[in-house]
């Protein structure tokens, strides 16, 4: 993940647009949570911030996307997730 480009996209308001489309895919939500979700565990995003994506998505407390990014982390112990 190109930081630069994934800063671009969550500046202009992307990420979250598609998550609150209705009209694109889920496969596509999917996507956009596993971004998010590869930011934080490369440090772009913190959990504590209020302007991170990983905070605005825990606080929207959507079960599918929750359960979305949970299952992509869990995904991620076989490869060793980076400290």
């Amino acid at each position: 993940m190109y930081e630069e480009i994934y800063d671009h996209l969550k500046k202009q308001g992307h990420f979250i647009r598609a998550l609150g489309d209705e009209h694109l895919k889920e496969r596509v939500a999917e996507k956009v949570i596993q971004n998010i979700a590869i930011a934080f565990i490369n440090s772009f995003e913190k959990l504590e911030e209020s302007s991170s994506l990983i905070h605005k998505l825990v606080e929207r407390r959507k079960l599918s996307e929750l359960s979305q990014l949970i299952w992509f982390i869990w995904t991620l112990r076989k490869n060793g997730i980076p400290n």
